[in-house]
């Protein structure tokens, strides 16, 4: 019976400890392999698993596209800006 209680307190846990990599995953961020090693290697460090919980529950932004235009001669004019 203690050996059963152990392995769950283990299991809730790791549960606990993977949230921000658990968010990530289910609201499909497209950074999520990112976080989950955020999560993984900086979690124990308490300031770590906030910030990727933060990284995980932050919409991605999605606005910031750079749209890049080449004139006719080949040369780079530089990034354009699609939002207007």
């Amino acid at each position: 019976m203690e050996g059963l209680v152990l392995v769950l307190i283990i299991i809730i846990g790791i549960v606990i400890y993977f949230i921000p990599t658990i968010v990530a995953f289910a609201k499909g961020r497209r950074n999520k392999i990112a976080i989950f090693c955020m999560n993984f290697f900086l979690g124990c460090i308490f300031i770590g698993w906030i910030i990727a919980l933060i990284w995980a529950l932050k919409e991605d932004d999605t606005n910031n596209i750079n749209v890049v235009v080449h004139n006719n001669n080949g040369g780079y004019d530089g990034p354009k800006d699609n939002n207007r």
